[in-house]
């Protein structure tokens, strides 16, 4: 990496980061008077305001009204299979989480399953790099609404494969569902519901559908 140097006329001239002050900055933190600290936090908020427009509208600025970031701060380096009834917050937790991973400069991107299966079923000879993109990425995986659709030979194939894949490869998934797992065994497949046993924690979301008011 080259490294910048003040021009030789003004090396006696400090210069602070304008963002947190610290002072002496030096080579390219004195061409851009922010400090190397102050430029990585500056581009992770970017990232993170960038990322958040991937989300379903819904969930891009949602209102924590049951202390689901908290949550979200304490597991969300884990892999996890979040089921339970409809409006439990499965999907809220979830999102939250990802959040949470952006907000530390981390990978993560959100998947609605029906979505995705009614894509795969319209494009079956184009979507092999998209079905190896999504087993092999490297980042925090949501795979939302899990088991909601019924499921061909094929895209239970498919799903197998990225599933397998991201298991063998400890690749962090965070899968939601209305379904537990014994329920996934029967809708889908056995070695499906084997592997997210095998790589996730299995949380139970409980309590009432959270967005009726009362």
């Amino acid at each position: 990496m080259t490294i910048l140097k003040q021009p030789s006329s003004i090396l006696t001239n400090r210069k602070t980061c304008k963002i947190c002050g610290k002072d002496d900055l030096v080579g390219e933190e004195w061409f851009s008077s922010v400090c190397n600290e102050c430029k990585i936090k500056i581009d992770i908020k970017r990232h993170y305001e960038q990322m958040v427009q991937s989300l379903p509208v819904k969930y891009r600025n949602i209102i924590d009204r049951f202390d689901m970031e908290k949550q979200a701060k304490e597991i969300c380096d884990k892999s996890l299979y979040l089921y339970g009834k409809t409006g439990t917050g499965k999907t809220a937790l979830a999102t939250f989480i990802l959040k949470e991973l952006w907000s530390l400069g981390k990978k993560g991107k959100f998947i609605s399953f029906p979505g995705f299966v009614m894509w795969l079923q319209g494009n079956i000879e184009m979507s092999y790099e998209e079905i190896k993109d999504n087993a092999k990425y490297d980042g925090c995986l949501i795979i939302d609404d899990f088991g909601a659709e019924r499921l061909t030979d094929y895209v239970r194939s498919v799903i197998y494969y990225m599933i397998n894949t991201r298991e063998q490869n400890e690749l962090q998934t965070i899968i939601t569902s209305n379904y537990p797992i014994k329920e996934i065994n029967h809708k889908v497949d056995d070695r499906i519901a084997s592997r997210i046993s095998g790589m996730c924690e299995v949380i139970e979301m409980q309590g009432k559908d959270k967005r009726i008011k009362t």
